[in-house]
């Protein structure tokens, strides 16, 4: 039996509806999806390449869809993340499954990069937060939802303002008085 994704012999009418078929596919798994945030920082290695290969990882994940990616950012190392400067960027994803399906994921994905799991702060080679998933709030010792410390940072907030969805937003004076 032929499981091929493409037909092999259609014509116009039957590729119309494999192509229906498929288009309502997307519909269905694009109405189970949460909408989720995630921040990537890396101050080890080539920190440009290990933010690219966590979004590479994320995105051949099943039940991941990337769905924005912010601009990456240079910014300063806090909180003991060592002496090198980190690069951190953001995604806005489509995730079919739970929050603590994404943590695992996003978790193996760190492993799988190097990140060493003590201490909590220091150098790594990647970092990777959910920072917002869908509307829910979590508070387990794995995962706290929004992220109890994204207001603080910068370098959490300036890129998750360049996926975050909702209206537009531009300058209209340079000043209050």
């Amino acid at each position: 039996m032929n499981h091929r994704c493409t037909p092999t012999n259609t014509d116009n009418k039957s590729l119309s509806r494999l192509l229906d078929f498929y288009s309502c596919l997307s519909v269905v798994k694009n109405s189970f999806m949460t909408i989720a945030y995630v921040a990537l920082g890396s101050n080890q290695g080539n920190r440009l390449d290990n933010l690219r290969e966590a979004c590479q990882k994320l995105e051949r994940h099943p039940c991941c869809t990337v769905l924005a990616r912010s601009k990456v950012y240079e910014t300063q190392s806090v909180e003991g993340g060592g002496e090198v400067d980190f690069l951190n960027a953001a995604l806005r994803i489509g995730w079919e499954g739970s929050a603590m399906s994404l943590w695992r994921c996003v978790s193996g994905i760190e492993e799988r990069m190097g990140r060493p799991t003590p201490p909590r702060h220091g150098p790594r080679t990647i970092d990777i937060d959910i920072l917002l998933f869908g509307q829910d709030i979590i508070d387990r010792p794995e995962l706290q939802v929004p992220h109890p410390r994204m207001n603080t940072r910068t370098f959490v907030l300036r890129p998750l303002c360049d996926v975050l969805e909702g209206g537009w937003c531009r300058e209209y004076s340079n000043e209050l008085n």
